[in-house]
């Protein structure tokens, strides 16, 4: 099946002139070798959006994280040829514009202050985008978080490796999440994405990545099931001098 696919787009790229002039994708298409690179160059769409993130990366290359972000974009590629790899078939195309969507979004993040990921929950994909903050570390902190079309598709594809829209809209539908996480830094009360909790400070004798938290009157164990990390990930988001 991977074989058809290769030798069809390798037919269109050579015989209707698929280039990179033609398609802008964000690498030369005369040189695609590999299943992901002839896919891209042999579908108008995902050219362009790889071709934007192409773009924002070479700006970014532009900045004081270029170091950073060089290496970040060359572990990106392993991980997205990885990825979809094992996929066949429309859902092939689809988890790959997945993941140039997500490439795209970390890089307009670069060098952002606080964290742009949110986690919601215990599962892969389990994320809401941060859009503002204010009065990080401050008895007033506050990050304003919206789910949008994206963490469901995150989720969709990470967790359930569905890479379909109705997946997506469906995830969407169902959410009930609320629309902000704060904290009080100073005496660890705070409003994470799965309620009221307080931040109690780190384990007696524990190593420095052990905290304790109460929810409902109780300390919490250090499971997923439990919500520990996504309490971790909240309060670390809102007050990072308290949590190293």
């Amino acid at each position: 099946m991977r074989f058809l696919v290769l030798f069809g787009l390798a037919y269109y790229l050579f015989f209707l002139g698929g280039t990179s002039t033609t398609l802008s994708a964000s690498f030369d298409c005369r040189k695609a070798r590999t299943t992901v690179e002839m896919t891209i160059c042999g579908n108008v769409s995902l050219s362009r959006l790889d071709h934007s993130m192409g773009l924002e990366y070479q700006k970014q290359l532009r900045t004081r994280y270029a170091k950073r972000v060089r290496a970040e974009q060359q572990q990106w590629i392993r991980e997205r040829d990885d990825f979809c790899d094992p996929i066949d078939g429309v859902s092939y195309s689809l988890c790959v514009e997945y993941m140039i969507s997500k490439r795209l979004l970390e890089l307009r993040h670069t060098g952002w202050s606080f964290p742009w990921l949110i986690s919601y929950g215990s599962r892969v994909g389990m994320n809401v985008t941060a859009l503002t903050a204010k009065g990080i570390n401050t008895d007033r902190a506050y990050i304003e978080v919206d789910h949008t079309w994206q963490n469901a598709r995150a989720f969709c594809g990470e967790y359930g490796f569905q890479f379909d829209y109705d997946c997506a809209n469906e995830v969407l539908a169902e959410s009930t999440l609320g629309n902000f996480i704060a904290a009080n830094c100073h005496t660890g009360q705070f409003t994470s994405m799965l309620g009221e909790a307080r931040f109690l400070g780190r384990k007696t004798g524990a190593d420095h990545s052990s905290y304790l938290f109460q929810v409902d009157g109780e300390v919490i164990d250090d499971s997923m099931s439990s919500g520990y990390f996504t309490y971790l990930d909240n309060y670390r988001a809102l007050c990072p001098s308290a949590i190293r």
